[in-house]
């Protein structure tokens, strides 16, 4: 356990807050991360949430998974945890929060994905904020 002795109120709140910055600061700089990034050095990255963003490659059975590709790599998805279909078609860009977990020992990593933060196709754009598809309505 982390003991630390504060001369006064003041400087004791000062120092929370320098300390809350750093560790703030440090898990928002571990959230976005390339997927040849994940490949390399998995075990960095089982214990938190992180956020992975990329084209749709491929869609499975229910839109209850689907694959991933960056630029770097691709990434098994799991949609179960987002509570409905993935309405995202094949070649969407899409930007996802969730956790790295092992499939297995023999086949390596998934994603399963727990929020979908946005979807883009085709000129329209769905993201969590605005919660409804925009772009062009002539379609």
């Amino acid at each position: 356990m982390l003991k630390i002795r504060c001369p006064g109120l003041f400087r004791c709140f000062v120092l929370f807050g320098i300390l809350s910055a750093g560790v703030s600061l440090q898990a928002r700089a571990r959230e976005s991360v390339e997927i040849k990034t994940l490949s390399l050095n998995p075990g960095a990255y089982l214990q938190g949430e992180l956020e992975v963003g990329g084209h749709v490659r491929l869609v499975g059975m229910g839109e209850s998974w689907f694959v991933i590709e960056d630029g770097t790599g691709r990434l098994l998805v799991s949609a179960v945890a987002l509570g409905a279909p993935l309405r995202c078609p094949s070649g969407s860009r899409v930007h996802l929060r969730g956790r790295l977990l092992p499939l297995s020992e023999e086949h390596g990593l998934y994603f399963a994905a727990q929020t979908l933060e946005s979807c883009s196709h085709g000129g329209q754009h769905w993201s969590a904020q605005m919660v409804r598809w925009f772009g062009d309505d002539s379609k």
